[in-house]
């Protein structure tokens, strides 16, 4: 009889062993999994900060030639202006002398 008892003991410990093994299976691969969908996470928002970056980089360029432009613009109108005035200042004025 006892040695039925150890007998069932010594099954039920191996049984639970067992159940013990697979359940840190199971989480060691969840757990990898876990840090491999982390990984393609990281590295999918890596991508898109590039590809923000890029762009931001590229407004920052066609903002920088807007500006000369826009500079280069102011000046050729003050200028014009200049110009404007010395015309005005040579014009005759009519009926001046009367």
């Amino acid at each position: 009889m006892d040695e039925n008892t150890y007998t069932q003991q010594n099954y039920l410990i191996k049984l639970c062993m067992g159940c013990t093994d697979h359940l840190s299976e199971l989480e060691a691969r969840y757990h990898k999994a876990q840090a491999e969908a982390w990984q393609r996470r990281a590295r999918q928002l890596k991508d898109g900060n590039l590809m923000l970056l890029d762009r931001v980089d590229m407004l920052q360029r066609r903002l920088a030639r807007y500006r000369h432009k826009v500079t280069a613009l102011k000046e050729e109108n003050e200028r014009l202006r200049d110009k404007l005035a010395r015309y005005r200042e040579l014009e005759p004025v009519p009926n001046e002398g009367k």
